[in-house]
């Protein structure tokens, strides 16, 4: 578990195992339009792949499956939701810079 900055509190997390899901709007149980998801890939060794944001997390992932070259290798998604953009902004950042997944590049201090 990666993790958080000071001040930021994850509102609910969950996981989810491939077959990820890539089609319609994500459940508002998993995150309402007022919130903003930070994800991690990985894939069938645990290893992390990619963090990534979003407040629509099945939609973003349909993307990832149609332009992505890593996206095939990912088991496994963990997603933490937060209250705020800017809150989950800084997660993800962090995360990119600390975890170092093997397919950022956006964010990544290398």
């Amino acid at each position: 578990m990666l993790s958080l900055i000071p001040g930021a509190e994850v509102r609910r997390s969950f996981t989810l195992d491939a077959p990820i899901p890539v089609t319609g709007e994500t459940p508002h149980y998993l995150v309402r339009p007022d919130e903003t998801a930070v994800y991690r890939f990985y894939d069938d060794a645990d290893q992390l792949l990619y963090v990534g944001i979003t407040w629509n997390p099945y939609r973003r992932w349909c993307s990832h499956r149609r332009r992505t070259k890593w996206f095939k290798l990912a088991t496994r998604v963990d997603v933490s939701v937060f209250a705020d953009e800017a809150t989950a902004l800084r997660i993800e950042r962090e995360w990119i810079r600390t975890a170092r997944p093997l397919w950022n590049i956006r964010s990544a201090a290398r």
